[in-house]
């Protein structure tokens, strides 16, 4: 809801706000199907009731929250709070249930992430993140999907207060060479019984394919299947100044 009274449909609700110069979208609780993407813009702010019960269902389909600038224009000041995501599908390990592309100054807080991931080979992520900068993701949590966040030539962006569970990939994946930089993932990331805990896989993921100023303060696991040297704690320019893995 806004000034202008009560949307049934959230890209209506989007659309005047933007029409508006930006502003904040509240939406209710209750579960939103999704039947077509949603496009996002600068200065927009979308909030939920609460977490749980505000829900994004994407429809088993590719259906997502999608922000997208150019290099030239990036766009702005997009907030994503207290919703839940849930059943992002795709051909291909791309987009995610939140996308963001040419992106700057932006955050993702308080979201669940549930069952979002590739329908062709369990990959995909439920947030991902390519050519942005200046990036919070801060106080979500990811329950089996495939990957929690991806992120390609995304730099000077922070992770924090990540909870990861079941994931069948990677809680936290890099690609597009060594352009990922100066990313802070801390204080605290949590994975338990996923796949593999932090950017896992093989080349384009891994250590060797970050840029440099990664840092990891503290990262717990719990079961995961792999974890280690070769799944990206060091190797080529992967810089760990105070980062430690802590095996429960």
């Amino acid at each position: 809801s806004n000034v202008g009274g009560a949307f049934t449909n959230i890209q209506d609700a989007i659309n005047y706000v933007n029409n508006l110069g930006g502003g904040q979208i509240f939406i209710k609780n209750g579960t939103y199907v999704l039947t077509k993407l949603i496009t996002l813009y600068s200065n927009i702010e979308i909030v939920g009731e609460d977490p749980v019960n505000t829900i994004i269902d994407c429809n088993s389909n590719r259906y997502y929250f999608s922000a997208v600038g150019t290099a030239g224009s990036k766009l702005s000041n997009v907030k994503i709070s207290r919703l839940k995501f849930k059943q992002f599908r795709d051909s291909t390990a791309t987009n995610g249930a939140i996308f963001f592309n040419y992106v700057t100054a932006s955050s993702v807080t308080e979201c669940q992430f549930t069952d979002n991931y590739s329908a062709v080979d369990a990959w995909g992520p439920d947030i991902y993140l390519v050519n942005s900068n200046t990036i919070l993701v801060s106080k979500c949590t990811s329950t089996n999907s495939g990957q929690s966040i991806r992120l390609s030539s995304t730099t000077d962006s922070i992770i924090d207060f990540l909870y990861t569970t079941g994931n069948k990939h990677d809680a936290i994946a890099t690609d597009g060479g060594a352009t990922t930089k100066s990313l802070h993932a801390g204080p605290i990331v949590w994975v338990t019984n996923s796949a593999l805990g932090i950017f896992g896989g093989t080349a384009p993921f891994g250590g060797s394919w970050i840029g440099s100023s990664v840092s990891f303060p503290l990262i717990y696991t719990q079961n995961p299947t792999l974890i280690g040297a070769a799944y990206g704690f060091g190797g080529g320019d992967f810089v760990q100044p105070t980062g430690r893995a802590v095996r429960d």
